[in-house]
């Protein structure tokens, strides 16, 4: 095996690539964030309004 100078390593260019995977993680943790703020929006309104449920 050759050992490559450093101006031949200075060259040398990596790729990236985004998986389905990681698109699909994103996308679940978006979904769960959105369903999150519902649910505290939707709790904040009935606070507001008094149509909370008792506890009894």
């Amino acid at each position: 095996m050759q050992k490559l100078k450093e101006k031949d390593l200075k060259q040398i260019r990596g790729g990236t690539t985004i998986s389905g995977s990681i698109i699909n993680a994103f996308t679940s943790l978006f979904k769960t964030l959105v369903s999150l703020g519902e649910k505290i929006g939707s709790a904040l309104r009935r606070m507001g309004s008094g149509e909370i449920c008792p506890l009894e």
